[in-house]
């Protein structure tokens, strides 16, 4: 006699009702001996229910709804609005006092005892830790940091809404 495997297919043909007599009892005889396989004829069964009780159509206008949503629009205003000129104002503000108080002076900051290594696992060149930091080269490495976050803001807050808005207008005509 060849073994009957019992596939995940026929399960759901078992619970649809679809087997052959001969085809279902030979799996009743095969769930009386597998634990496993009833767990799984029980989960697909609470499957199948699950599926049957969710009917539901979807409304007439659903189509069209779904599709106004997906769509662009075309007069909608940027989401960054009047907060992001404030930032860019602040940025801008910024950039321009700083730029005013650039230090030409060096701090000297010995940080040899934060790097004391106990070991040297791997042979580096002689660094000299105890030279001083310019603080020109800082103030300037931020104020053009701050400088390319301003563009940006200037992009997202102004430039953007202004041409969407002008695309908009030229394809409407």
């Amino acid at each position: 006699m060849e073994k009957f495997e019992v596939t995940d297919e026929i399960l759901f043909d078992y619970i649809d009702g679809t087997l052959s007599p001969g085809q279902k009892e030979r799996v009743d005889g095969v769930c009386e001996k597998d634990e496993k396989l009833r767990k799984r004829l029980a989960e697909l069964q609470k499957l199948d229910l699950m599926l049957s009780q969710t009917t539901g159509t979807p409304s007439p206008t659903f189509t069209d709804t779904a599709w106004r949503r997906l769509q662009p629009a075309a007069g909608r205003t940027s989401k960054y609005g009047f907060n992001s000129l404030f930032l860019l104002l602040g940025v801008v503000i910024t950039v321009i006092i700083g730029s005013l108080y650039i230090p030409d002076g060096v701090v000297e900051m010995d940080l040899a005892w934060v790097f004391e290594p106990t070991e040297n696992y791997i042979k580096t060149p002689e660094i000299d830790l105890t030279q001083g930091i310019d603080l020109k080269v800082l103030t300037q490495g931020m104020l053009f940091s701050l400088v390319i976050l301003a563009l940006l803001f200037l992009d997202k807050a102004l430039l953007r809404p202004y041409f969407k808005k002008r695309r908009a207008m030229i394809s409407g005509l």
